[in-house]
């Protein structure tokens, strides 16, 4: 991939794409997002808000949200806010607001200090730099947890809220309760992300859209070019290794 392409990495808890931005009037994901311009500021607006310039920011999950991109070189990370990292950031970024802003001066200091470094080294950089490891962690219930950790691996078999119950050994409308208290959001949505993350997996080990869609436990390559669109304003060919 060429230096102006579009650069994608996934591990643990994340996945970041770095390269040029696009152009979204509204998107919306499970995700906490945390966004840097690697050079000229992009435009951002939340919950319909006018359009402004920013630097770069941290956002909680299912914030709508628009941005404007084209021409701008960006680094944007993605983190599961169940996972342990998510709720640190959580904890120490979003505590009383659902978009927190970096400062200017800080950002342009972080992008010069890791210039040249490939996309996953930076992001795992700037996650290091906006929330330390031994920060406050408030640890997600076992019981969910283990649900969650057997359907990432069971996807294609279209996890159900009554196996992941039955799973947690808990009654399905207990286990629902339990599941918006600890994730913050529905099974439903969970699963979307869940299965477009493993999609994004595949693609870049090379598999065809249509395969990467239908192993993730999406109906076809349709449905996962809408459910990627709609979250990230992208096609999902951006999540190629060969994505220019």
């Amino acid at each position: 991939m060429s230096e102006a392409g579009r650069h994608v990495a996934i591990w643990d808890e994340a996945f970041a794409f770095q390269g040029p931005g696009a152009d979204a009037a509204r998107v919306e994901h499970q995700a906490l997002l945390v966004c840097l311009a690697l050079g000229a500021p992009y435009g951002f607006s939340a919950r319909g808000s006018a359009m402004a310039p920013c630097t770069g920011l941290v956002l909680a999950p299912h914030v709508p949200h628009g941005y404007r991109a084209e021409g701008s070189r960006i680094l944007s990370v993605f983190v599961e806010p169940e996972s342990p990292l998510g709720r640190r950031i959580t904890l120490a970024r979003l505590s009383s607001t659902d978009v927190a802003p970096f400062e200017a001066a800080w950002v342009a200091s972080f992008v010069e200090r890791t210039e040249g470094l490939l996309v996953e080294a930076r992001a795992r950089a700037l996650l290091a730099e906006i929330v330390p490891a031994d920060a406050p962690l408030a640890p997600l219930d076992p019981r969910v947890a283990q649900a969650l950790s057997w359907a990432r691996a069971n996807l294609s078999e279209d996890p159900t809220l009554a196996t992941l119950a039955a799973r947690a050994g808990l009654s399905t409308e207990r286990f629902r309760h339990l599941f918006r208290i600890e994730v913050g959001t529905p099974l439903r949505r969970w699963l979307r992300w869940a299965r477009l993350r493993r999609a994004v997996e595949l693609a870049l080990a090379g598999a065809s859209l249509t395969s990467a869609a239908h192993e993730a436990g999406f109906s076809d390559q349709a449905h996962l070019s809408r459910t990627f669109s709609g979250m990230f304003g992208l096609s999902p060919f951006a999540a190629r290794p060969d994505a220019a």
